[in-house]
């Protein structure tokens, strides 16, 4: 079955010396390839793959007939292969010719189709043989991504391998480099031997534990140097099956007091950063609810000075009615009975009293109100100077961060991650 959209990514090189066959055959080519290249001989085919080459264009197969003037097929092909041993070919003849049969399978040529060509038959192949250069190209980069990933971690990382009985069968150089030996004084060595004496049996046990029954063990091992020095190593250990047969694998990276110290203050910064951002956040929402108060204290004493205010008014009113009746009682003193005089005068002593204290309580209110008004605003007032200082040390924080972040980028880019 065709797969159109894999052909649509090809290039094919078609070289005939039969204008007419080139014509019409390189139009159908055409209709199912991104692009094919025509050459009128051998001659003109090997110039074109040259100049496809110069210019970085891939050719993904070559099409081409045999007998041709100038140069043929063959002698074409000698000469490509001394650039390109991989490119897959495929020769169309109108006759059988045994005697070139040998050399086109020397030349590794991929098919020999007899002509009139069946294009049906020639495209099913020529997307066979391209799908298969294709996905060998696709095996090999992967295969060489693979290999460089592998040298690296060979080149960072402390890499063993050990047997059931606990003997080390494998040891990468740098962990040869660590141990400050060679290799065949390291291999056949009981793994457990090599660790600092100081190690807990019980961290032994738990490796073997894990490991025996298919778990990963993960951990710190501190190692002796033969100078009487000593390394960790931060280590994963696993068991690796292959076939019928398995061994044990450790993995692992240098591990350093320094470098732990580093990740810790790294820790701490971006920690006390957060918890300063949390606070300074805090004292914003504070201050926000405080001046949310006191606009509230403002406007109930308004509405006290309003009442005051009322109050007064009605004091002074109350004055002027009593003013007006001791008045009248002096000159209309046959038409006012003295006793009436006297109740309306006691009444309104009793409301005056009244109005006073009530004045004298709205004053002491309103003097309350003033004073936590301004002791708020004092709170405001403290609330800003503590953000702002709080807001420095966070600057002053984040330039020590990016300082420390700077060191720690030369001495390791990998803690950052």
């Amino acid at each position: 079955m065709l797969n159109n959209g894999f052909l649509k990514k090809l290039t094919i090189l078609y070289v005939e010396d039969d204008d007419v066959a080139r014509e019409q055959f390189g139009k159908s080519l055409k209709r199912l390839f991104k692009n094919v290249i025509l050459g009128c001989n051998g001659e003109d085919g090997y110039n074109k793959f040259q100049e496809a080459r110069e210019q970085n264009i891939q050719i993904d197969l070559i099409l081409s007939d045999i007998n041709m003037p100038k140069m043929d097929g063959l002698a074409m092909l000698e000469k490509i292969r001394k650039t390109d041993e991989k490119i897959p070919v495929m020769y169309t003849t109108a006759r059988t010719e045994v005697e070139y049969m040998q050399k086109a399978i020397d030349l590794n040529v991929y098919h020999y189709a007899f002509k009139p060509i069946n294009l049906d038959d020639i495209i099913l192949r020529i997307q066979k043989v391209c799908e298969k250069q294709y996905y060998q190209m696709v095996i090999d980069s992967k295969n060489n991504e693979l290999k460089n990933y592998l040298n690296i971690i060979n080149n960072v990382a402390a890499i063993l391998k050990f047997n059931e009985n606990g003997e080390i069968t494998f040891i990468n150089d740098l962990f040869c480099e660590l141990f400050e030996q060679e290799k065949d004084s390291l291999v056949g060595q009981s793994f457990t031997a090599l660790f600092n004496k100081k190690v807990s049996s019980s961290v032994e046990s738990g490796i073997w534990e894990s490991i025996t029954n298919n778990k990963t063990w993960n951990g710190d091992i501190k190692y002796d140097r033969q100078k009487d020095d000593s390394f960790f190593i931060r280590s994963t250990i696993f068991k690796q099956i292959d076939d019928n047969s398995f061994e044990y694998v450790s993995i692992g990276f240098l591990s350093t007091d320094e470098v732990d110290k580093q990740r810790q203050f790294h820790k701490n910064v971006l920690q006390t950063i957060s918890n300063k951002s949390i606070e300074s956040s805090k004292f914003k929402n504070e201050l926000e609810s405080t001046y949310e108060e006191n606009k509230k204290l403002k406007e109930e004493n308004k509405i006290f000075n309003a009442k005051i205010k009322q109050y007064k008014n009605l004091a002074i009113n109350l004055k002027g009615q009593v003013d007006t009746c001791q008045q009248g009682t002096v000159s209309n003193d046959t038409l006012t009975d003295k006793s009436t005089i006297l109740r309306n005068n006691k009444e309104l002593k009793t409301s005056s009293d009244k109005i006073h204290k009530e004045n004298k309580l709205l004053s002491s209110q309103n003097l309350k109100l003033e004073e936590e008004n301004s002791f708020v605003f004092k709170e405001i007032e403290k609330l800003k100077n503590l953000m702002n200082q709080k807001e420095k040390r966070i600057e002053v924080l984040e330039d020590i961060l990016e300082h420390r972040e700077s060191q720690i980028r030369k001495f390791d880019p990998s803690l950052l991650s």
